[in-house]
């Protein structure tokens, strides 16, 4: 039996999004651009000791790749729509907060 790891890996994200939110309206979680680069730089530190750095280049666009069952995209197409989504989101998160403490 085949499992769909892209999948698996998409519906966790979306349930601890969703744990994420219902935490954040109970109390104050504090989420800023400081956080954002910690988790960044955890995940990629626990990502390159647990896989090594030449299966680290693979194996994030692998479940993406997998998870949107497109096997004829290459790799380094997924890792560069990964990397502007990553650095996007890290962006929009930084300018958020200093539009916030402009206020």
């Amino acid at each position: 039996m085949r499992v769909n790891t892209g999948l698996i890996f998409g519906g966790l994200l979306l349930v601890l999004s969703i744990v994420l939110i219902l935490l954040s309206q109970k109390k104050k979680i504090t989420l800023n651009w400081i956080t954002t680069l910690g988790s960044l730089i955890i995940c990629t530190v626990i990502g390159l000791a647990v896989y090594g750095f030449s299966r680290m280049k693979v194996v994030p666009a692998a479940l993406v790749r997998e998870g949107i069952n497109q096997t004829r995209i290459p790799f380094a197409t997924i890792n560069k729509v990964l990397l502007i989504v990553t650095f996007g989101g890290a962006i929009i998160i930084l300018a958020t907060e200093l539009m916030n403490r402009k206020k």
